[in-house]
Order: C-alpha cells, then sequence, then structure tokens
C-alpha cells in the first residue's frame, strides 16, 4: 500500500412507511447508517518532542461511526391539500450525539 491511503465504507438502510385514512396519514421514516473511515500517510510531527506512536504509526485518522434515526408524522386533512402536520424524530449515534426534533406545520 501506498502512502497517503485512504479507506471509506459508508452503509445506509432506511425505509418510509405509511398508512392513510379519510383525512389523517401517519407515515414513519426510519434509518440507520455505517460510516468507517481511515486514512493513511507517513508518520509526521509539527512538534519536536512527539514520539512515534507504537501501534500504526502511519494511520492518521479511523473511526466506524453507527447512527440510528426515526421520524413520526401525523398529517390532518380539513379539505384537499390544507391540512396540518405534526411530527417527532430522535437521531442517536456511538458517538453520542443525539437530535429531537418536534414539527408542527
Amino acid at each position: 500500500m501506498e502512502l497517503p491511503y485512504s479507506k471509506v465504507n459508508h452503509l445506509k438502510v432506511t425505509t418510509l412507511q405509511q398508512y392513510a385514512w379519510e383525512k389523517l396519514v401517519l407515515s414513519g421514516d426510519f434509518g440507520f447508517q455505517n460510516n468507517h473511515r481511515e486514512e493513511w500517510s507517513v508518520f509526521h510531527t509539527h512538534y519536536g518532542s512527539q514520539p512515534v506512536p507504537e501501534k500504526d504509526p502511519d494511520k492518521e485518522l479511523a473511526f466506524n461511526l453507527n447512527t440510528l434515526s426515526a421520524s413520526v408524522k401525523v398529517r390532518f386533512y380539513r379539505f384537499f391539500f390544507v391540512g396540518t402536520c405534526i411530527g417527532l424524530g430522535r437521531t442517536a449515534s456511538t458517538e453520542r450525539y443525539f437530535r429531537l426534533f418536534i414539527l408542527i406545520a
């Protein structure tokens, strides 16, 4: 393997489910993502006192991030295409990042 070198693998799986009644539509959107990335380069330092790492000295960056997401929305139609939408969503990942949102339109 010649340096610099990078390896990226991104997997994304999503599904959208909808159920409709006379004046009501319920929808759910669910997903999973895996993002695995590694970057390699000949070890170098900007600090004279930094020692060479014992394990994988040429690995500059490495992470493996898993993310789950989900949202649920309910639409009430008054007439034709005029209505109200309310929803709730959640995102969580292995990097302790999460997002919660509420939509009212």
